[in-house]
């Protein structure tokens, strides 16, 4: 477990730690600035991870393969999900630059925000076929049973994005714009040296791309994947309206909510390393056939889950003020972020649960399963959105009471 677990983690938090240190240095250029941040950054986190189906799918289709020592469908079934993730990864970047515009004016961004946030999300666009090539690499080197590959290539894309921040913001004061190119170079760099090392250990074959799309692979990977887009978007359309209800809330609400994000995105990561591992094992033990040995493993994820879960919000709770302090020095967004934090750190036990059986339905290939239950799961979460912006004046905590319900409801 641990010895899958360790370089998953690694490869997890690395980029969220970056982002999280990127928006400190944004928050120290004013609140404007790390509000549009958060919605640039909304967008695009409902955008890209819509299409995870590329790595949760590949990872399962290339474990059974290689259970089965068949290195050459292994190699094509990765050609396949490159050929597609190509020409999404494209589709969307001209979705994004072409309705730029409609889709900030939607998400709620004031006069304030909307320069800073449109001028962000028309470069960052430019990285959706890198982001998608990396899902595909690393949902092949997960089925690989190689959970240090990632870490390997997303490291090293860190590496870049932290210094180009350091040096477009910091140094030559281009606020967001740097931000946002920083984000663009450090996807490619991941994303193409991932695709090198899968290469180099045999996974994936550069020759197979030489053949056009085969539509039989190319309708089996859509099928694995179109229930998990059914849960993607299920989620990120809550997420998307969530954060809409925050931006008309005004710029404090909107900004502490980075905060809040930032917090929670990096410690559901951690606990991610855990459910990476309980995915890739459990493909490979059903694929051979043990499955004794898979629900044996599957009890000891969900007990590990769980305490780290409890550790984590523990953790949050207690340092909740000096999290908010260091990320803003406007006194609203403070109030707001640490009003909601306690609420925030409540919730971790249960999301680590909630992730855990995550990585179990997806390396059992229980797709259907989980696309139902995350849409059915959404509705009391944008009932309690609603209802409690409705009635109540809470601020930064009704979003986070929404989101509680979602997690639990998971």
């Amino acid at each position: 477990i641990f010895a899958l677990a360790v370089p998953a983690l690694g490869s997890l938090v690395i980029e969220p730690g970056v982002r999280t240190i990127e928006a400190i240095m944004v928050g120290r250029l004013g609140a404007a600035r790390l509000g549009a941040l958060s919605i640039g950054g909304s967008v695009v986190s409902v955008a890209f991870p819509v299409f995870n189906f590329f790595s949760y799918a590949t990872t399962p289709m290339v474990a059974r393969a290689l259970a089965r020592e068949d290195s050459e469908e292994a190699s094509r079934l990765v050609s396949q999900g490159i050929w597609l993730s190509t020409v999404v990864g494209g589709s969307l970047m001209g979705a994004m630059l072409i309705w730029c515009d409609k889709i900030l004016l939607t998400m709620g961004a004031n006069a304030e925000i909307f320069p800073f946030a449109r001028r962000f999300m028309m470069i960052r666009a430019l990285a959706a076929p890198a982001e998608l090539w990396l899902l595909v690499a690393k949902g092949a080197s997960y089925g690989h049973q190689n959970t240090r590959a990632p870490l390997i290539a997303i490291a090293a894309g860190s590496l870049v994005h932290l210094v180009l921040d350091s040096l477009f913001i910091m140094g030559f004061h281009w606020d967001l714009t740097g931000a946002a190119i920083a984000v663009v170079v450090s996807q490619y760099v991941a994303s193409l040296s991932l695709l090198y090392m899968i290469m180099r250990d045999g996974i994936f074959k550069l020759r197979d791309l030489r053949n056009l799309p085969d539509p039989t692979k190319i309708m089996d990977y859509l099928t694995a994947g179109s229930n998990l887009l059914i849960r993607t978007i299920s989620m990120q359309t809550f997420y998307t309206v969530m954060t809409s209800y925050g931006a008309r809330m005004g710029t404090a609400v909107i900004a502490a909510h980075a905060i809040a994000r930032q917090c929670a995105s990096l410690e559901a990561l951690i606990v991610d390393g855990l459910a990476v591992a309980t995915q890739a094992l459990v493909a490979m033990y059903l694929g051979q056939g043990q499955r004794d040995t898979a629900r044996r493993l599957c009890s000891r994820l969900l007990f590990l889950g769980g305490i780290a879960g409890g550790l984590l919000g523990m953790l949050l709770y207690l340092g909740r003020v000096p999290i908010a302090r260091a990320f803003s020095s406007d006194m609203s967004v403070i109030f707001e972020a640490s009003r909601a934090l306690p609420l925030v750190a409540a919730v971790q036990l249960p999301a680590a649960l909630a992730y855990i059986y995550d990585g179990i339905f997806l390396g059992a290939r229980d797709f259907k399963f989980l696309g139902v239950a995350m849409f059915f799961c959404t509705l009391p979460a944008m009932a309690t959105l609603v209802f409690t912006a409705h009635y109540f004046d809470l601020g930064l905590v009704t979003l986070w009471l929404a989101s509680g319900a979602l997690i639990v409801s998971r």
